[in-house]
C-alpha cells in the first residue's frame, strides 16, 4: 500500500497536470527507455517548421 505523502504527490500532481491542460500549454514528455550508456534510441525529434536532428553519442 502506498504511503499517504506518496498518494497526496501523485493527486497534487494531477491536479496540476489538469491545470496546465486546461490552459493549452504544450507539454513535452521525455522517453528515457535506454539502458547502458552507450545505447540511444535512433528517433529524430522535428519540430512544426521539419527541423532537427539525431542525437549523435558521445560516449563517456
Amino acid at each position: 500500500m502506498d504511503s499517504t505523502d506518496f498518494i497526496a504527490s501523485r493527486a497534487s500532481y494531477f491536479r496540476k497536470l489538469d491545470e496546465i491542460r486546461q490552459n493549452g500549454t504544450l507539454t513535452f514528455y521525455q522517453d528515457k527507455t535506454w539502458f547502458n550508456s552507450g545505447e540511444e534510441k535512433r528517433t529524430i525529434w522535428i519540430d512544426k517548421q521539419g527541423q532537427g536532428k539525431m542525437r549523435t553519442n558521445q560516449r563517456k
